[in-house]
């Protein structure tokens, strides 16, 4: 991860460039396909933080019937912790 990639969440974009170099060099990027799941109901997920640095990430529920419900949509420079889901 960058320290450029990291400005431009919101809650990183006024720390200092040497606070976000730190953050740059302890951070992980994981690359994902379009209509990839990252996590089913009642999986454990580790309680880190994540971010959208690129397309969207939809939280969704789907019903015993099969319908599909989008509880949450998560845009680039979004954060979210797993636990919070």
């Amino acid at each position: 991860m960058t320290v450029q990639q990291l400005a431009k969440i919101d809650v990183f974009s006024n720390l200092r460039p040497e606070v976000l170099t730190q953050l740059a060099n302890a951070a992980k990027i994981s690359f994902y396909k379009q209509g990839e799941i990252l996590i089913h109901e009642g999986d454990r997920f580790t309680a880190k933080f994540h971010a959208v640095l690129e397309g969207k990430l939809l939280v969704q529920k789907i019903a015993v019937s099969g319908k599909e419900t989008t509880l949450r949509q998560l845009s680039a420079g979004e954060m979210f912790a797993a636990p919070a889901l």
